[in-house]
């Protein structure tokens, strides 16, 4: 078998720097390779995995950067020249999309197609399996680059667009893959002039509300309301004023109103009234 010499090439002038950076930046200082005790800990695939985590950190921290560059050419992915293939998993047969079945790897995905199917402002939409999928580059936990892939569109009467995510368990990536979806629309939209918009569907919230939505606009009504509701209930509670400040403050108002009459007398009023 011929060798390729130019991969070996490589990985002579790569080896040595990652050995050095082991050495000496690993472990948060130098440690000596010829400790026999140093090498049987470098066996273990816990201490190799997170050898390999930090020098991942490492590299991607110097290499990776964040720009905004131009669409370019853009390029359709017709779903009508999806090519058939087979499927193991859950099933749905819907009316309204280009598939007979739609492709679905979990309960709650054929639950969310079966609402889609039954929505009167939903015209068309699609489950994006691997045959027919696009990616979303993002930066991950840790700041790794990883691929982000939807699970649906979907395209409403009213003519908008929507990239959606139907989310069981969340994990620490979901903020990320959320800003990057929601980055993704705004560029999709600039691209292409028509209307896309992004969605994250959580599985609890869908479940106890599904019943009672009648359209597809109806549920992203109730994402918005429950993720507000969720951003009010994170904030702390209003500081009630002290007299003082509030004191402070009518005098800083009356500095800034001067002429206007019945201040000074509100004010003495104020200060004379018992502790607040």
């Amino acid at each position: 078998m011929q060798r390729d010499t130019r991969l070996t090439g490589q990985f002579a002038i790569i080896a040595p720097l990652v050995r050095g950076w082991v050495e000496r930046r690993a472990f948060g200082g130098p440690v000596d390779f010829d400790d026999p005790v140093v090498l049987q800990a470098l066996t273990e695939p816990s201490v190799r995995e997170s050898v390999l985590a930090v020098l991942r950190e490492a590299v991607d921290k110097a290499t990776l950067t964040t720009s905004a560059i131009g669409a370019g050419e853009v390029k359709e992915l017709l779903l009508s020249a999806t090519k058939p293939f087979l499927w193991s998993r859950d099933t749905f047969s819907a009316t309204k999309s280009v598939f007979n079945v739609q492709p679905c790897d979990n309960e709650l995905e054929t639950r969310f197609c079966a609402f889609l199917d039954r929505c009167g402002d939903v015209e068309s939409f699609a489950k994006l399996a691997r045959q027919n999928r696009f990616s979303l580059e993002y930066r991950g936990e840790r700041q790794r680059l990883a691929y982000y892939y939807p699970d649906f569109v979907a395209r409403l009467v009213n003519g908008d667009h929507f990239l959606i995510e139907t989310k069981g368990l969340a994990d620490l990536d979901v903020p990320a893959k959320d800003s990057r979806a929601a980055r993704w629309a705004v560029d999709a939209t600039v691209a292409s002039g028509t209307r896309w918009m992004y969605l994250r569907i959580d599985e609890e919230p869908f479940r106890r509300h599904e019943a009672r939505l009648g359209d597809f606009l109806d549920l992203v009504d109730l994402v918005h309301t429950l993720r507000r509701e969720k951003l009010l209930a994170s904030q702390p509670p209003p500081r009630r004023m002290t007299k003082a400040e509030a004191i402070a403050a009518i005098e800083n108002a009356r500095a800034r109103l001067e002429g206007v009459t019945g201040g000074d007398e509100e004010l003495d009023r104020f200060r004379e009234a018992p502790r607040g």
